[in-house]
């Protein structure tokens, strides 16, 4: 690129387009990095891919004519702002990550028009993958990804001559008891390797059922370099427990055994394209003649219609880029602390703890009240209660972190005389099996569906400026799925005293 075409009155436009995109996606990004390097799902790797795949398949665009609509990409782009503001301001991950992939498609409107969008459609939509929300679509495999990556590696070890027993996702050692857990279940590897695998029978293959092979390839390479993980960790801590869980110098780690995992398959796609035909001819070719003389003429045209597509981007991302800036939500403390939780409930007595022990996660809320109690006649109990004074990408009331929460949930209500009722899931953590009856409040609205949750978090901060919100949990030990009258008395003073503190009751 010549400077004299950066210092033009088009660079200056397109650098503050950049500028402006850089300063209302600024959060978001910072969500999204941190959520692909915790997840260890190598999806941040899906834009460099995407660059590649419109570097190596030129002749999908190659001599198409540039024709920006400025009235489509104005319209899309304003819908794709109201979702990020709409995300932003009510923490909404889904929403934030829609507004990407919609203005996407809408900034390929506003500067290079409907043909490009019609070429690269697949290419585009290709960016969606980077989301956390195609793994939330399949979340509900977790727990059956789990379950199979146990039984799989159990078959095996069993088949290699180790003794080994599972029970649903535990496996019992001679000297250890491994748990398959949820970072361990292969889907966030299962996403990711598809992800990487589509740039690879999209610019290697051109053969349908070529591209499909390496897309079912890529697939089980993401399941089955899971279940070599499981397998290799067992074999490690076989003979001792040792105190590196993952092999060692962390060699069993998910990015060391899930890169093996595309590296076969690149070698596979690599040995395939030397005998896959050349790539069919697009229309994009049959146009070029005229498209080139179209394009000279457009060349030509007013400056003023060359600076509109510019001039149209940041006449709507100007607002949204100062409203994001300057919007904050106003913090809404508790009525009062937590030190005036009480710790005598309905024969119960209580004692502060620093956790609840996995999967759960401390921190997650910037206020949390954890304690366990117990009656005299033995029946035990823990209580969470999370607020947020407001939320943001750090803190919020749906957090990722505890989408299994979600994922076995039944609504339960009048056992427990409740109208709004809440939700009650098995859990299985170090401590044993317990049952974790919780609820949402949004500033005294009592929620149980995370969607609703979301909306109510939404209105309140675009009617009252507010975001705050708390997750209740109580946790009885065992399978409690039934509530003895002593539970459900329980229970309901843990509500009533959560709605003397919280705001908004």
């Amino acid at each position: 690129m010549r400077l004299s075409s950066i210092i033009s009155p088009q660079g200056f436009l397109a650098i503050g387009v950049v500028v402006l995109l850089a300063i209302a996606y600024a959060k978001t990004f910072t969500w999204l990095w941190n959520y692909w390097i915790e997840g260890y799902n190598w999806q941040f790797l899906i834009p460099v891919a995407f660059v590649y795949m419109l570097r190596e398949r030129r002749d999908l665009y190659r001599g198409l004519v540039r024709r920006p609509d400025v009235a489509v990409g104005s319209m899309l782009l304003a819908v794709g702002c109201a979702l990020l503001i709409a995300g932003e301001v009510s923490s909404t991950n889904g929403l934030r990550e829609m507004s990407i992939l919609v203005n996407v498609f809408a900034l390929t409107f506003l500067f290079f028009g409907a043909r490009y969008v019609r070429a690269l459609f697949w290419p585009l939509a290709y960016l969606g993958l980077m989301l956390s929300t195609p793994q939330e679509l399949l979340g509900t495999l977790r727990e059956p990804l789990k379950l199979l990556s146990a039984a799989v590696s159990t078959h095996v070890l069993q088949a290699a001559g180790f003794a080994v027993h599972r029970s649903g996702a535990l496996l019992h050692l001679p000297h250890i008891t491994l748990e398959v857990a949820d970072s361990c279940s292969g889907l966030n590897q299962l996403v990711s390797s598809i992800a990487l695998g589509i740039p690879l029978a999209f610019t290697m293959l051109n053969r349908w059922w070529e591209r499909a092979f390496i897309l079912v390839l890529s697939l089980f390479m993401g399941i089955a370099m899971n279940w070599v993980r499981v397998v290799l960790i067992a074999i490690w801590h076989y003979d001792s427990a040792k105190t590196s869980v993952h092999g060692p110098h962390g060699i069993y780690e998910l990015p060391f055994v899930f890169l093996v995992g595309v590296a076969i398959t690149v070698l596979v796609a690599s040995r395939m394209s030397r005998h896959s035909p050349a790539p069919a001819r697009t229309w994009a070719h049959e146009t070029r003649t005229s498209a080139s003389a179209t394009h000279v003429a457009s060349a030509s045209g007013s400056r003023a219609r060359r600076l509109a597509p510019a001039i149209a981007a940041m006449l709507v991302l100007a607002p949204v880029a100062l409203y994001l800036t300057t919007w904050k939500a106003e913090p809404v403390p508790l009525k009062e602390g937590f030190a005036s939780f009480p710790m005598k409930i309905a024969g119960f007595s209580g004692q502060r703890i620093t956790q609840l022990g996995a999967p759960f996660r401390a921190g997650v809320a910037q206020e949390e009240f954890i304690a366990r109690y117990a009656n005299e006649a033995g029946v035990t109990a823990r209580v969470f209660v999370g607020y947020f004074p407001f939320q943001n990408e750090q803190h919020e009331v749906i957090d990722y972190r505890f989408n299994w929460l979600h994922e076995r949930a039944m609504l339960v209500g009048a056992e427990v005389g409740l109208a709004p009722g809440m939700k009650a899931t098995p859990v299985t953590g170090r401590e044993g099996a317990s049952t974790a009856y919780f609820y949402y409040d949004i500033h005294g609205k009592r929620l149980v569906d995370p969607k609703r949750v979301k909306l109510a978090s939404l209105i309140d901060a675009l009617v009252s400026g507010r975001t705050n919100g708390a997750i209740v949990v109580v946790l009885f030990d065992g399978n409690a799925e039934n509530l003895s009258p002593a539970q459900r008395e329980f229970l309901n003073g843990v509500t009533a005293a959560a709605g003397r503190i919280l705001p908004g009751g």
